[in-house]
């Protein structure tokens, strides 16, 4: 109807103005005047709102700025018409001038005119939120429905206003503050974490009120009151915990201020555990897991968390609060969860349930189907076929959350192709054969990471699961989740996720008070638990006890005790002991005692180069970070006049080592056209023989090279140049030929040792012309596994065999390469040629012990040799050297 816009700008004038109008007392007096005034109120507050909600849905529509006009006004009129209905609440009744048969009509109008109000403070609240949200939409029809779907429809906040600062750029780190504040920053693992900044407005921190010793985390209880019926009278309640839900909250801690993530906040205050009907106690442990699953989820380059776990750190709890939090406010979306087995992942989504089942009914979305379903949770619209129903066509599901939370089979294509909002893979290390994680996660990171933006989030964690039954996979992703080592151009690690891992110490019961701190040293003060029992030690005096106990009983009772409680990330790694080949204790003893020295005490990282680029000339170590060789000793000059650095004899175009009695080499290499196993490298490592003369030290291990250059002529020329810097013999695995025939035409034949198990009459053409050691055969294969295993015995670790004295008792042996113990760990004698550390370090030791495989000792020419244990200075183009003093490696 043309024109039909500046009449309703006139009705809507006259009901504003009918709205501020205001009755003189004397028409108050009357109790039915009154109550038909202030009915009077409320039907001009609903007609306004009624005439600009069809007002803008109309063909006579007017402009945005017009409409948000109107609304004010409505808005500004109803303030004042609810300040008139509050007079009229307080005003007197002056009962000697009632008739006796009007008492209980003035009483009754009271009543009336309290209902009143509320119904209209209401309607200002809705009306005000829509207006700060920008959300025009004027029709109550969502607001039938409850307070989660409301929330989700973004009637009370807008998603988009949050985190919009989250990336900091001085810290490369992300601030997880919704409003962008910057306050502490933390470092958590490898990714640094900025938190919101602390209220000015102290009172804005909860328990603000209290002396400092009674501050401490404390459930706040829900008002008892609240029903369905009376639920609008507790909006401002309900609507502040929803804001705590998403935004978090501060609160004092024995005087500090401590900020809660939003889903911590929630996992504390609303999600009752099944395992015993209560709620997660605060842990500061706790709070740094949640600090890293907001980065994760605040983070636009990052999939979500890869948490290691020890025993009951709680992590499946706090993801299933996570992903509640998530599906009860988040509409049109999908959760899911997976397990090691059917039985496992039905627990952890029973465990959901309960926690939905628990949530007071404004935090419980409209279930279509069973609320106590165990297969899933479905928000959304419940069925209705009544045939009033179908008359009607009340068929509408745009207004309820349309959101699921299931769980499926432990299948590789488990969630394959569904697109999924939030993800819990729980004991992911876990997957046994034929099921494998790695191939899982291939198939689901697409759904969450489509093209390579992230929509979605996993929660994935685990305690370790044996190697060969799940734990290889896990292994390979935690080696893919170090946020360190993000690809520059994708911004992202090879998995998506980052890897987070919580020490045992950090997180046990009987040492952690009610503050939350878990004591790792024995308190200076006298401390109680949160069960009220004395605190008498710190965690860590407590659990290198128990470590001496298990080791008494066994290594095998050591070794699982370690792989329950780990302290450290290499604790939690470990395989099962009958899993590995090698002494378990021994290896993680070594690797326990390097990871307390710094790197530059245990070798120099660098590279070789030919001296002023002349190739097949002298040889110079030159340090480099990122340097492809790690070196804890190599020979120096002898009374400073004859240098045994590239200690080579040239014979015509040919040349030979002449540093026999120092070290010798092994090496495992690799070809680009004819791979070994997955990420092969070419490996070389370097061990002294024993009892070497001079000061070399005796029969350890002073080179290691792992790495896999662009340009298999970049590896050879580094075995080259080794051999001749160290003027060392070198036993090279001959299952492919290409290096030893590159050394051959090189004139460095000389330099290839001939293969160990065979003398050299025996040697067929091939072996005469190239050299080097044939890896098939069982016994040269087990004599290659003997000999790592007997030198991990008496030079790894910890020595205490009192019977055969090799070197003193309790003294801790000098293997400084970590890389190499950690291929010893995980070493598979069935799949050997993954190994590249082990093959080269393995026969490293074969070719310092010659005389072993040949049934009668090789006699070899002595030189005199002097040598020191060296580092090296990285100051400057060439390091320079300096003894090591007080070193480990100088015996």
């Amino acid at each position: 109807m043309i024109g039909l816009s500046s009449d309703i700008k006139l009705a809507l004038d006259t009901v504003i103005e009918g709205l501020e109008y205001r009755f003189n007392d004397d028409d108050l007096l009357n109790p039915e005047k009154m109550q038909i005034i202030m009915k009077s109120k409320v039907s001009s507050f609903k007609s306004a709102k009624d005439i600009l909600m069809r007002w803008s849905g109309s063909p006579n529509a007017p402009t945005q700025e017009i409409l948000v006009e109107y609304v004010k006004g409505v808005i500004h009129a109803g303030d004042k018409a609810l300040l008139t209905l509050r007079h009229a609440l307080r005003q007197k009744i002056d009962y000697t001038e009632l008739d006796a048969t009007s008492h209980n009509q003035a009483i009754a109008a009271k009543s009336f005119i309290l209902e009143s109000v509320f119904d209209l403070d209401k309607a200002l609240i809705d009306l005000r939120n829509k207006l700060e949200d920008g959300n025009l939409d004027l029709s109550d029809k969502e607001f039938k429905l409850g307070y989660p779907e409301v929330y989700a429809k973004k009637a009370s906040y807008n998603i988009k206003n949050y985190f919009k600062d989250w990336y900091n750029e001085d810290t490369d780190g992300v601030n997880i503050c919704p409003h962008s504040t910057v306050g502490e920053t933390i470092v958590l693992q490898d990714l640094s974490i900025t938190l919101p900044e602390e209220p000015e407005d102290k009172t804005k921190i909860l328990f603000h009120n209290l002396p400092q010793k009674k501050q401490h985390w404390v459930r706040q209880q829900a008002p008892e009151e609240i029903n369905p019926d009376n639920v609008e009278l507790w909006d401002e309640y309900i609507k502040e915990e929803y804001r705590r839900r998403r935004e978090g909250l501060w609160f004092y801690n024995n005087g500090e201020a401590v900020y809660l993530t939003g889903h911590h906040y929630f996992a504390l205050q609303w999600c009752a555990m099944l395992d015993n009907g209560g709620y997660m106690d605060f842990r500061v442990a706790q709070l740094n897991m949640f600090y890293h699953i907001q980065a994760c989820i605040t983070d636009k380059r990052c999939l979500g968390q890869l948490f290691v776990k020890s025993r009951r750190t709680g992590f499946t709890y706090a993801v299933l609060c996570v992903l509640l939090n998530q599906a009860t406010t988040t509409p049109n979306s999908k959760f899911g969860m997976t397990s090691k087995s059917g039985d496992d992942v039905q627990e952890a989504f029973d465990k959901m349930s309960y926690m939905f089942l628990s949530l007071p009914f404004y935090f419980r979305p409209v279930v279509r189907g069973k609320e106590d379903s165990p297969n899933e949770l479905f928000f959304g619209k419940p069925s209705n076929n009544s045939k009033e129903a179908k008359k009607t066509r009340n068929t509408g599901i745009k207004d309820y959350l349309n959101t699921s939370v299931d769980h499926r089979p432990t299948k590789n294509d488990s969630y394959d192709s569904v697109k999924l909002d939030g993800y819990l893979g729980d004991e992911a290390a876990k997957w046994m054969k034929p099921h494998d994680y790695i191939v899982h996660l291939g198939m689901v990171a697409p759904t969450m990471m489509p093209n390579g933006k992230v929509v979605g989030k996993a929660y994935i964690g685990s305690t370790m699961g044996a190697r060969a039954k799940g734990g290889d996979q896990y292994v390979e992703m935690i080696n893919g989740s170090q946020v360190s080592k993000r690809n520059v151009i994708t911004k992202k690690t090879s998995t998506g996720l980052y890897m987070y891992f919580l020490p045992a110490q950090d997180n046990m019961e009987e040492y952690t008070d009610k503050y939350g701190k878990c004591h790792v040293l024995k308190p200076e003060v006298k401390t109680y638990n949160i069960s009220g029992e004395l605190i008498e030690r710190g965690s860590i005096e407590y659990l290198l006890a128990v470590e001496e106990q298990k080791k008494a009983q066994s290594d095998k009772a050591l070794n699982e005790q370690l792989r329950t409680y780990p302290r450290t990330l290499e604790h939690a790694l470990r395989d099962e002991e009958s899993q590995c080949v090698f002494n378990i204790n021994k290896l993680y003893e070594q690797i326990d005692y390097d990871a307390t020295l710094p790197e530059e005490s245990l070798y120099t990282r660098g590279n070789f180069k030919w001296r002023s680029g002349v190739v097949d000339t002298d040889v110079e170590f030159y340090p480099d970070d990122k340097g492809r060789f790690k070196i804890s000793w190599m020979p120096s000059k002898v009374d400073n006049t004859e240098d045994l650095k590239n200690a080579v004899k040239r014979l015509g175009e040919k040349y030979y080592p002449l540093n026999l009695e120092c070290v010798r080499l092994g090496c495992d290499p690799f070809s680009l056209k004819s791979t070994h196993g997955k990420g092969s490298k070419g490996g070389i490592h370097g061990k002294t023989i024993v009892s070497p003369d001079g000061g070399a030290p005796s029969n350890k291990f002073v080179l290691e090279y792992l790495a896999r250059p662009t340009d298999e002529t970049v590896f050879f020329e580094d075995v080259i140049m080794c051999c001749r810097f160290y003027g060392a013999p070198i036993l090279v695995e001959s299952n492919r030929i290409d290096l030893l025939r590159h050394m051959r035409n090189r004139g460095y034949r000389a330099f290839c040792m001939d293969r160990l198990d065979r003398p050299k009459s025996k040697l067929n053409p091939n072996e005469l012309e190239y050299g080097g050691q044939v890896m098939s055969g069982k016994d040269i294969l087990d004599s290659h596994m003997n000999a790592i295993g007997l030198w991990v015995e008496n030079y790894v670790g910890v020595y205490n065999n009192e019977e055969q004295k090799v070197r003193p008792q309790g003294e801790m042996g000098d293997m400084p390469f970590e890389e190499t113990l950690k291929d010893w760990l995980a070493f598979n004698p069935d799949k050997r040629t993954e190994y590249d550390a082990t093959i080269s370090s393995g026969l490293a030791i074969m070719a310092c012990h010659t005389e072993r495989y040949r049934g009668k000792k090789e006699v070899v020419k002595r030189i005199h040799v002097k040598s020191l244990l060296k580092k090296y200075n990285n100051k400057g183009a060439i390091g320079s050297q300096v003894t090591m003093k007080n070193s480990n490696y100088a015996k």
